[in-house]
């Protein structure tokens, strides 16, 4: 049985109380028609039915809190398939746990309804809370700036349902490419029925207590559950739509034109219904960091697939300026089995000192869906609850696009968090600028009362693995009166002011009862994660790879942004290293107001070797970052080095005798150059030839093949070259027919002497055509080629080495001549993280040979993942390799425990004595106790000294009267730590 979906509030009725249900519907009726039946139709569009600016929230006074009323329920489109166990419960697990919080106080309270929906935002000064129909807005050290007020209040003087009603199901988000606040709930008529709205607000400033641009988007049908994220092309919306006899009609997803909300302008939205028996709470993607996705880029949602071994990945292109373009595509992304908590959705969540059950919502995705950019992949985190052991656990996901921008969505991690045999359930799953992953729930069993708790996931943590979770905050009761309804979603943020810390809000029961949750704001950050400054920059390329055959150019965009909106924009300084021979670099600006978009030109010429090349790309502001694109280059080298020419594989202009076309394919495949000669019994030549003149200094090249041998030495072929500037002639290929048949490759040098002169290359055959002798001749490959220049390449090996913090590790640079160099290349490194140093033994190489990097951290180098750049330098010559460091966190304080001899002999009643060493590792400076077990009965030992820090200590045993052999224990013990080892004592009667 699938859970309902249950919305609850109290309403006060004079002195009396009474439970009402708030909102939902039950799947009574068919799907809706649509044309493809695994995406949908184009449903609601048009502009919103109306739009103002408000006062300055602050200045308004709160409305009056209004009465619910009471709607059915909705469960939602369960996917297909078998109960299984799960198949990736996490196994093992980091020794550290997750860090604790650094600020943890009260959000909004109960309102008198139920669940709590509670949801928040950060931004660079402020934590906006919001609950199912109020909100509040706090510094980041809990103290209140506004509230809590009722969330309707944002709409006093709009008119309309948007101010008269109240409904709930708000969400507040952080658009921080902007700057702004967007806030939302849903109002739904008088008594429910309609008419339908979503009221949207966006804040005309940073401050979220001030004025707003005011929206209301018209809905036929009632829109249940909506979902808020931010996109550069629109703010998206999910919601569920029920018809009114409470038939669910499929999930809706909604583009709101962002870019004239932004500006207060009348705005449009345009929305897709989809199939109602296969999906239901789809989220959007919801953009976190400051790094947009690349220019164009469709927004990627997500929800359960029709079956429990898929989720439904759903393209939304929008199309402002011609609504015809504007479409939705549907993908399956294979996921490891699962089965939903609770059967599939329903009540099942035990809770210490009640048999009342909680709902676990598991027929639905958690909010949010959400994305970064890193710029060589884009990632998206997500979670919802799942059956393991028995018992509800979040299952979360990292999915990936490589390269940025590809929109093809691939899972890189799929794990469930199940540690022990608590429930955990109302997840919510974030990501940080390092790639680490914070997922925040819901904790409860038969033996505790419900919590929020959280665990995270850093970046050189192994894969599919969360370290031990840490307790937000441990509620004081258990939900009880009939009330099974919990939460409804929870919400991770990543903070934009520094790119790591975490804020997460959950609700918890601070004493058992119904209708009286509390909410609790949490922030943390993991060590791994390096935090901006106000004063820092972001910087990403779109795209981040680009191909070009030489001659050619290739364009990629440049963007820049301050990763604190509200901070003054700086000047940004760009420029482009790391280029290989031949390629230049030109940006259409530099340096750049931060926002402000440069396009980065990379010119590639004819005498540009094929190869993938790291273009290191360096903005300069207040501080220094670096991106890569990779550049590579197809293609053979063009022979365009001519005036009015030829080029290779192209022979316009030749005067054929015979048969001429042109040769498609690889060297001497498909058709040919030029096939001279025929099978007839006549005797004669046959010539082709071009004029052309020289323009730089060039290698003429061409293949040719005669069918030998011959029974009469009159067939031959010749090839020659005459310089018409000094009317000399040079003879390229003898007379004489080869002894064997066979393609021959024949060069000739034209060097800088012969530049600007004009040459006539003629290509001749001679057939006597004998009766029985046929003979062919055919050319092929004939061009001019650019002189290779001397160079060098770079390569490093290992391709990623890991080290703990506080140690070293070490790299093999090698350095490979081409074409004849012999300069000295001069080797660095960039990229090395805060606390680390790296240095070259020996810094240069002459010609060829190799160098040993050598890579050295401290105990203050964050653990993490990152990419160094090896360049080479030899005059204008740059080639750079990458390599991966992987930095662990330093080993912890600790100690070994040895003993010596490994054996002892001793009459009954002698002494005999071992020594204990105690040597200390990675810094240990604890006091180490000592103890000794296993000693027969009579017998006693004693240690000097009794306890120490390293060294070593004398363990005397004194032997009783009893003979035998026995294993000694011995033991050193330093608060958490304990290691022993053993040692034989054998007491003889005589």
């Amino acid at each position: 049985m699938r859970g309902p979906l249950r919305r609850w509030a109290a309403v006060a009725t004079g002195a009396a109380t009474v439970g009402l249900l708030l909102a939902g519907s039950t799947i009574t009726g068919a799907a809706a028609k649509t044309t493809d039946p695994k995406v949908g139709h184009k449903s609601e569009h048009g502009q919103a039915t109306s739009n103002d600016v408000s006062a300055p929230l602050r200045d308004i006074p709160p409305a009056h809190k209004v009465a619910r009323q009471e709607h059915p329920d909705s469960p939602m489109p369960t996917p297909a398939g078998p109960v299984v166990a799960d198949p990736v419960v996490q196994q093992s697990s980091p020794a550290n746990a997750a860090p604790a919080t650094t600020t943890n106080f009260e959000g909004v309270a109960a309102n008198g309804s139920a669940p709590s929906d509670s949801n928040g935002a950060v931004g660079p000064n402020d934590y906006v809370d919001l609950v199912n129909t109020e909100l509040q807005v706090f510094n980041k050290t809990g103290g209140s700036l506004l509230g809590p007020i009722t969330t309707n209040t944002l709409w006093s003087g709009f008119g309309g349902e948007c101010q008269s009603e109240n409904d709930g199901d708000g969400t507040v988000r952080y658009d921080a490419l902007a700057d702004r606040w967007i806030v939302s709930q849903f109002a739904l008529g008088p008594g429910g029925a309609g008419p339908f709205f979503q009221c949207v607000a966006v804040s005309t400033t940073a401050d979220p207590t001030g004025s707003y641009y005011r929206y209301a988007f018209s809905f036929a049908n009632f829109p249940d559950y909506p979902k808020t994220a931010v996109w550069p092309d629109g703010y998206y919306q999910t919601m569920n739509t029920f018809g009114p006899s409470g038939n669910f009609l499929g999930a809706d997803t909604c583009a709101y034109d962002r870019s004239r909300m932004l500006n207060g302008q009348s705005a449009g939205m345009q929305c897709f219904n989809l199939n109602s028996t296969l999906y239901g709470a789809v989220l959007p993607g919801d953009l976190d960091g400051t790094t947009p996705p690349p220019l164009g880029a469709p927004n990627i949602q997500i929800g359960l697939g029709a079956d429990n071994t898929h989720l439904a990945s759903f393209v939304f292109h929008v199309d402002w300026a011609n609504q015809a373009n504007t479409s939705l595509a549907e993908t399956d992304i294979p996921v490891a089995a699962y089965t939903g908590a609770c059967g599939g959705g329903g009540t099942c969540i035990p809770q210490l000192g009640t048999t009342q059950q909680l709902d676990s919502l598991a027929d639905r995705m958690m909010y949010r869906f959400a994305y970064r950019n890193f710029g060589d992949h884009e990632s998206w985190v997500v979670t919802y609850s799942v059956t393991a052991g028995g018992v509800s656990a979040p299952r979360w996901f990292e999915l990936r696009s490589t390269p940025a921008g590809s929109g093809n969505l691939t899972v890189y991690q799929d794990s469930t968090y199940a540690p022990n045999a608590n429930y955990r359930w109302m997840g919510s799953a974030a990501m940080d600028q390092a790639g680490d992953i914070a997922l925040g729930f819901s904790e409860s069993s038969s033996a505790m009362k419900p919590a929020i708790a959280y665990t995270g996931h850093q970046a050189a943590d192994g894969l599919n693995v969360m370290e031990p979770e840490t307790v937000l905050w441990q509620g004081g009761g258990a939900q009880t009166g009939g009330l099974s309804r919990w939460g409804d979603y929870s919400a991770m943020n990543s903070d934009p002011s520094d790119g790591c810390t975490f804020w997460y809000t959950d609700q918890y029961i601070p004493a058992d009862g119904s209708f009286n949750w509390h909410t609790r704001i949490g922030s943390f950050s993991f060590p791994s994660c390096t935090k901006r400054s106000d004063s820092d920059f972001s910087m990403a390329l779109f795209p981040a790879t680009g191909t070009v055959a030489a001659p050619g150019s290739v364009s990629t965009t440049v963007s820049t942004d301050n990763t604190t909106p509200s901070s003054p924009p700086q000047s940004i300084a760009l420029s482009a290293s790391g280029l290989p021979t031949g390629v230049t670099a030109s940006f259409s600006a530099t340096p750049v107001t931060a926002g402000t978009p440069s396009t980065l030109t990379l010119t590639v010429a004819s005498n540009t070797a094929t190869g993938t090349y790291p273009i290191l790309v360096t903005g300069t502001g207040a501080s220094t970052h670096s991106v890569t694109f990779t550049l590579t280059v197809s293609g053979p080298p063009s022979s365009s080095i001519v005036n009015g020419g030829f080029e290779t594989g192209d022979f316009t202009g030749w005067t054929p005798s015979g048969t001429t076309s042109v040769r498609s394919g690889g060297a001497h495949s498909g058709t040919y150059a030029a096939w001279l000669g025929d099978t007839s019994p006549t005797n004669g030549d046959s010539s082709i030839s071009q004029t052309f003149q020289l323009a730089q200094a060039a290698t003429l090249s061409f293949w040719y093949d005669v069918s030998c041998p011959d029974t009469v030495a009159y067939d031959w072929a010749t090839a020659s070259l005459h310089d018409n500037t000094t009317n000399t002639m040079t003879t390229l290929l003898p007379k004489t027919c080869t002894t064997s048949t066979g393609w021959v490759n024949v060069t000739s040098a034209l060097g800088a002497s012969s530049v600007g002169h004009t040459f006539v290359l003629t290509l001749t055959n001679h057939d006597d055509n004998y009766p029985g002798d046929p003979t062919v001749t055919k050319w092929d490959d004939v061009a001019l080629l650019p002189p290779a220049a001397p160079d060098f390449a770079v390569s490093a090996s290992p391709s990623s080495a890991t080290v703990a913090a506080g140690s070293a590790t070490s790299y093999t640079a090698t350095v490979t001549p081409a074409n004849g160099f012999a300069g000295t290349v001069t080797l660095s490194v960039s990229g090395l993280p805060s606390g680390a140093s790296g240095a070259f033994n020996p810094p240069s190489v002459a010609g060829s040979g190799s160098s040993t990097l050598k890579v050295t951290t401290t105990t203050a180098t964050s653990p993490g993942t990152y990419p160094l750049t090896i360049t080479g330098t030899s005059g204008s010559l740059v080639h750079s390799t990458g390599v991966t460091l992987v930095v662990n966190p330093p080993p912890a304080p600790d100690f070994t425990l040895t003993v010596a001899p490994s054996s002892r002999s001793v009459k009954r009643g002698g002494t005999t004595t071992y020594t204990v060493t105690i040597t200390a590792k990675n810094g240990f400076a604890g006091t180490v106790g000592l103890s000794v077990t296993g000693l027969p009965s009579g017998a006693s030992g004693s240690f000097n000294p009794t306890s120490l820090s390293s060294g070593t200590s004398t363990l005397t045993v004194t032997a009783g009267s009893g003979t035998g052999t026995f294993t000694l224990t011995i033991k050193g013990t330093s608060g958490s730590l304990s290691h022993s080892a053993t040692a034989t004592l054998t007491i003889t009667r005589h």
